[in-house]
């Protein structure tokens, strides 16, 4: 399947499913930003360290500590510390946005660009553009929310009426 998209600058775009069910996304992307994810291992484990002795209901979990360490208030990081701690990862892109669109995230559904219930996991530079990782179930290799019928984590749904 592909589909072709035109940014607001009149560059058109095209978004290939391969074998792998993965998307080839190709246009021009002379001027492009990428961004990288990030890597909080260092920094929550300097706040472990520095909340050692505490009760476990007082110490953040990773998860609430990814949205902690970036507030910003008052022209200062809540955790200046910490932040500073936070690196990002160069091999794993987590965003692209080509001049004048489409600005796509990890994420991301692509339904607007005709691949319904599609879920990005990251992407690769290939040649003329990225591959789009679509998130897949690790038992059946379907594209997030399908599933063969053999496939263990399908679940059932039983209405009662």
């Amino acid at each position: 399947m592909k589909k072709e998209h035109i940014n607001r600058y009149g560059d058109k775009f095209t978004f290939t499913l391969n074998k792998d069910k993965d998307i080839l996304w190709k246009g021009n992307f002379a001027y492009h930003r990428v961004g990288y994810a990030n890597d909080y291992t260092e920094a929550y484990q300097a706040y472990l360290d520095d909340m050692e002795g505490l009760d476990e209901d007082q110490i953040l979990s990773l998860e609430d500590f990814k949205i902690d360490v970036h507030v910003y208030f008052d022209n200062k990081y809540l955790h200046p510390d910490y932040i500073k701690l936070v690196k990002s990862l160069p091999d794993k892109i987590d965003m692209v946005d080509p001049s004048g669109g489409p600005y796509i995230t990890a994420g991301s559904r692509l339904d607007r660009f005709g691949f319904n219930c599609v879920t990005v996991e990251g992407f690769k530079p290939i040649k003329n553009g990225y591959k789009i990782i679509t998130k897949k179930c690790p038992c059946c290799d379907q594209k997030a929310g399908v599933h063969k019928f053999s496939c263990d984590t399908k679940r059932v749904i039983v209405n009662l009426k």
